[in-house]
């Protein structure tokens, strides 16, 4: 599933040909703020209270590495977050293109 989906751009997808340059990016960003987040409630409950602590107080450029420290396989678990945010995602959009084409 990780290698299918990991390939997907979703501004194909989702057909976001017609907005804006800077519609686009706000989205794109906001979506890869939502998937940062999932991948962090994920590993909360791996790591221990010092480790969660030391992730509060660390800069953006040092979470990563710190994760990959804390937690035994980090990479792959991250692309599948990515694979399956992506997954959840390309359904939805097929479901909503489904409702649209009945109610056509």
């Amino acid at each position: 599933m990780i290698t299918t989906y990991l390939g997907v751009d979703l501004s194909d997808v989702l057909g976001l040909d017609n907005m804006t340059e800077e519609e686009r990016n706000n989205l794109l960003q906001e979506m890869e703020q939502l998937l940062f987040e999932r991948i962090l409630s994920r590993v909360w409950v791996m790591i221990d209270e010092d480790q969660q602590k030391s992730l509060e107080e660390a800069s953006e450029d040092k979470i990563i590495s710190l994760l990959n420290e804390y937690v035994p396989g980090f990479e792959m678990m991250a692309l599948e977050e990515a694979a399956q945010f992506k997954k959840e995602i390309i359904d939805m959009q097929t479901e909503a293109n489904r409702i649209i084409a009945e109610n056509n």
